[in-house]
């Protein structure tokens, strides 16, 4: 499909632009929205991230999304469990409704210190059992590794396996910033 959209814009350069002009709307369109991101805060101590609280029994689960989703991912498939549990589904840094700072690395220590400052009051106390899903499971056992004390048990889906971390940091070097 590449190569024959190449030779299009080879041979018959007007007809390619008018069939692209909708991407480029698209295109354009996405970038204007992204320009809110210049006012986002920089990043700091104090960055809280959206959470979202979904029941209010006295057991606690802690739910960790993966890439390309957000804290609903949890929060909307909670309903069954929320009578007896409190589900606390945050939006890691950069997605969702969480901040998305330009400054920000956006590594796995910056993930873990906003969980810790937004959810800290949350954990304090309670034996509260992690679920990380993707991404989300490297989160979660690097949350469960910093403060074992926090944490009942660790629920894993889609675990992301690498070698070591520093096979998955040239994992995530390969894959790109939209990753």
């Amino acid at each position: 499909m590449a190569m024959k959209l190449f030779r299009l814009a080879r041979r018959r350069p007007v007809l390619f632009a008018v069939l692209c002009a909708p991407l480029i709307i698209v295109i354009g369109t996405v970038s204007a929205s992204e320009t809110g991101r210049l006012r986002e805060p920089a990043m700091g101590p104090d960055i809280r991230l959206h959470l979202r609280v979904v029941g209010a029994g006295d057991q606690q689960i802690l739910a960790i999304h993966g890439l390309g989703a957000s804290g609903s991912y949890f929060a909307n498939r909670s309903a069954e469990i929320a009578g007896d549990h409190r589900i606390l589904a945050p939006d890691l840094l950069g997605f969702g409704e969480s901040p998305k700072p330009l400054d920000a690395k956006y590594d796995l220590d910056e993930h873990v210190g906003r969980l810790l400052v937004t959810l800290g009051p949350l954990l304090e106390g309670k034996r509260t059992l992690i679920v990380g899903q993707s991404f989300g499971t490297v989160v979660a056992l690097e949350l469960v590794n910093r403060r074992p004390d926090l944490f009942t048990g660790a629920v894993l889906i889609s675990t992301p396996v690498f070698h070591d971390r520093a096979d998955g940091e040239r994992h995530a070097r390969k894959l790109g910033a939209m990753e």
